[in-house]
């Protein structure tokens, strides 16, 4: 489960060279499902899941392949 994924105002929509060329939030999720996947070799993990802090990051996740399954705030990303 992802808690919490913040980038400070004055960074967001910033691309860093030092994280590939990349925005801090992009890096971060891409950061949160790799581990997740390689965890996923050694302890069973079906999903990875968030709550969106507000409903305009919905389509940022649902770029990444996260979907709502259910009618709670959750969105899942199947590993």
């Amino acid at each position: 489960m992802i808690d919490y994924l913040f980038t400070s105002k004055p960074y967001r929509g910033l691309k860093f060279q030092e994280l590939g060329d990349t925005k801090i939030s992009e890096y971060l999720v891409d950061f949160a499902i790799k581990t997740a996947t390689e965890i996923d070799g050694k302890v069973p993990i079906r999903y990875v899941a968030l709550a969106p802090a507000h409903d305009n990051l919905i389509p940022f996740y649902e770029k990444w392949g996260f979907k709502s399954l259910d009618k709670t705030e959750w969105m899942y990303l199947r590993i």
